[in-house]
């Protein structure tokens, strides 16, 4: 879940303002998203993504669900476990947290897949998202040694912020 959208920080970082408008303009949609990054970048996140961790040696069922995560998965239980974890790469790069990252609003597809594939409730849901805004803090708290000084993290934090609320990602209800 870590590097799932490393992808979209390696266009950002390889195509700056061009990749900002491009991102801007599908609004969250993924299937428009692959179809502009492709014919503007010759590539997509997802595979840059999987490139990576292909290249990283990391195991094939991951590399597989990383360049799988915006293909729609069977939406029923799945007894193959590479299926399951395709299933949990699609939720969660579908997503929308809401800028705050302190809340998720799924829309009912994402839902009809938590409910029924993954057999989540949403007391599980809630749980889970939770618990990854409490591990993201605690990643932050690991890294934050690395700031250099004089940085002015509240500031980056703040600019981070409304360039989120820049791009008017949609958030599904």
């Amino acid at each position: 879940g870590m590097i799932q959208d490393i992808g979209t920080l390696i266009l950002g970082t390889h195509f700056g303002a061009l990749y900002g408008e491009a991102y801007t303009g599908v609004r969250g949609d993924n299937t428009r998203r692959k179809v502009v990054e492709r014919a503007e970048f010759g590539t997509d996140a997802v595979q840059i993504a999987a490139a990576l961790a292909l290249r990283w040696k990391f195991p094939q069922p991951l590399v597989q669900s990383l360049g799988r995560q915006w293909t729609e998965p069977p939406f029923m239980p799945a007894a193959d476990p590479d299926e399951r974890l395709w299933q949990i790469a699609y939720f969660c790069a579908s997503v929308p947290f809401a800028p705050d990252r302190q809340t998720a609003r799924i829309n009912e597809q994402l839902r009809n897949l938590a409910f029924s594939a993954l057999g989540l409730s949403w007391e599980s849901m809630s749980e889970v998202f939770t618990d990854t805004v409490e591990q993201f803090n605690i990643l932050r708290g690991v890294f934050s040694h690395l700031i250099p000084k004089g940085c002015q993290v509240a500031l980056i934090m703040e600019q981070a912020a409304e360039f989120i609320r820049s791009c008017d990602i949609q958030i599904n209800e």
